[in-house]
């Protein structure tokens, strides 16, 4: 199968084009002149007489014929009937070879896109039947000291394999200074997330120490923002996503996504 269509031989027309050329470009015959050559004279030398003693009465001699008869080369009948059936031989056969050529080219390249094609559908395939993981809404009283976060599967297919890593965050909620950091990490195991919402959760602990939690939505902000990858059930690690939810201490249960949030820091 050749590699592309910009690297097909044309040998065969190159090869077809110089067979054409040499059997209709006529050839010119080669001519047996003979020329006498006389050595030339300088300016300086002087003619001299020269009584001749040669009779003038011998007659030339004939000029000398490669071929009999005046000259015409007689080919034999069967010589020529030999070379014309070879060369149409070998112009039928070159002719053979160019349909030949042309037609494993075009095969070639219909295998090549056939196969393309179906690369495509299998790709497709797997984009709308993979698993597609994602995390909803946290669960939990926060004022209990623990949040759960659910792991959905909106796909079609169950995942064999994830990666979450949970992060706490306290900071001021004037100066934004951070007051505390907690990283976790689940997964990298064969757990098996089936398609579905809530069946696979994590719960994870906020650490929240005495009078620390009154001050949170006042003097003080918390999130949970949460970084995960996961296998689309095909063998395929998708990219790192990222999620990130604030407490509301006037709706403990319910969390708001964070208005802002930086996830360049968190693992890739």
């Amino acid at each position: 199968m050749p590699s592309s269509r910009s690297q097909s031989s044309w040998w065969p027309l190159a090869l077809l084009g110089t067979l054409l050329f040499a059997l209709f470009v006529p050839r010119e015959k080669n001519k047996d002149t003979t020329e006498s050559v006389h050595p030339q004279k300088t300016p300086y030398e002087k003619p001299k007489q020269v009584n001749s003693l040669i009779s003038t009465d011998v007659p030339p001699s004939p000029p000398q014929c490669k071929y009999p008869e005046g000259g015409k080369e007689h080919t034999p009948t069967w010589k020529k009937v030999v070379e014309i059936t070879l060369a149409v031989s070998t112009a039928g056969l070159l002719l053979v070879n160019v349909f030949l050529w042309v037609s494993t080219n075009t095969a070639a390249t219909a295998a090549k896109d056939s196969a393309k094609a179906t690369q495509d559908q299998v790709a497709a395939f797997e984009k709308i039947e993979g698993a597609q993981l994602g995390i909803g809404h946290y669960q939990g009283d926060a004022r209990s000291g623990f949040i759960g976060i659910p792991i959905n599967n909106y796909g079609h297919t169950s995942s064999p394999q994830l990666w979450l890593y949970p992060h706490v965050y306290r900071f001021g909620s004037k100066d934004h200074k951070v007051l505390y950091v907690k990283d976790y990490s689940f997964g990298g195991d064969q757990t098996e997330i089936p398609p579905g919402n809530g069946v696979y959760g994590v719960v994870i602990p906020l650490e929240l120490k005495a009078g620390e939690f009154e001050r949170i939505g006042k003097e003080e902000v918390m999130w949970v923002a949460v970084s995960y990858k996961f296998d689309d059930g095909f063998g395929h690690i998708s990219p790192m996503k990222a999620a990130c939810f604030s407490y509301n201490p006037k709706n403990p249960v319910n969390w708001d996504a964070c208005p802002t949030f930086d996830y360049a820091h968190l693992p890739k």
